[in-house]
């Protein structure tokens, strides 16, 4: 009993401090159901590999060596079920973690024109509380739209006042600069201030760096260009080259030569393609 509950204490440990990256990315989920189902999923995930991994051993010893020894797969099948094991938990620590980054870099991305919308906004006459209002409405800023949403629905329905509201959502917001901004609009709500000088204050800031940005992004663009178009493009074109004249040369199976040409088309070429325009967007300044 002793060792069951040192086991769920070390789990406990692990998985400390994730109720606030849950309540930041707003999932409606209990942490300690998400904690039992990291659990239970990860047990799955460490039988299932294990298994697999021991019969996948087990078979090639068959067809290799010709004869049946389950001591090596046992022992391959086990350290792969371990590592599935821990690796499916660290995966489920971390999720929350990782969905929060994405959401502050959504926030921070779009954080600049949803800024000089409120400012200009405000400089039409709009009171606070419709800035948001207006803000949940708006389908260009999701993540924002989100933030004002949740801040409205705490005013509206949970029954606390703007700037309660205000402090409660800068507190589990993802992103810091939102926080600080939501903070800064709180303080001239109770204590007074020209929140239209603020807000257009603070969109000045955002766009200095907001340039900055997307000069880095522009530089970066440019060097990813060139280096895909050198290692995927060429590189598929000069392995084609390559193989069509060494199979001339050396008189090498034409099948063979055909499969790494149908392989450097179909297989990298692709692949090369998806893992650029992956790169492109994550380090893209741009809300996407």
């Amino acid at each position: 009993m002793s060792i069951f509950k040192y086991m769920v204490d070390i789990f406990n440990q692990f998985f400390s401090g994730i109720e606030k990256d849950l309540l930041i990315i707003n999932s409606k989920e209990d942490p300690s159901k998400y904690i039992y189902k990291a659990k239970i999923y990860s047990i799955g995930i460490s039988i299932s590999v294990s298994i697999l991994t021991f019969f996948s051993f087990l078979m090639y010893n068959i067809k290799v060596y010709g004869f049946f020894n389950p001591t090596f797969p046992l022992i391959f099948g086990t350290v792969a079920g371990v590592l599935g094991f821990f690796g499916s938990l660290l995966l489920f620590k971390k999720y929350p973690s990782m969905e929060k980054q994405n959401k502050a870099k959504k926030i921070d991305n779009s954080l600049y024109y949803a800024v000089l919308y409120m400012a200009s906004l405000v400089s039409s006459g709009a009171t606070p509380k419709a800035l948001f209002e207006l803000l949940s409405k708006y389908s260009e800023f999701s993540e924002i739209k989100k933030e004002a949403s949740e801040i409205i629905y705490l005013i509206d329905t949970v029954g606390l006042s703007l700037p309660v509201a205000l402090e409660r959502k800068a507190e589990y917001s993802p992103s810091k600069k939102w926080a600080s901004i939501l903070n800064g609009m709180k303080s001239i709500i109770v204590e007074g201030g020209n929140l239209e000088e603020y807000l257009y204050n603070e969109a000045a800031k955002l766009f200095d760096e907001y340039k900055r940005k997307i000069i880095e992004y522009s530089n970066n663009m440019q060097v990813f260009l060139e280096i895909y178009i050198t290692l995927i493009i060429v590189g598929v074109i000069f392995v084609i080259i390559l193989t069509t004249l060494m199979g001339s040369i050396s008189g090498t199976n034409f099948q063979y030569i055909e499969f790494l040409q149908l392989m450097s088309i179909l297989i990298i070429l692709p692949m090369g393609t998806v893992m650029f325009i992956i790169l492109l967007k994550a380090i893209s300044p741009f809300e996407t």
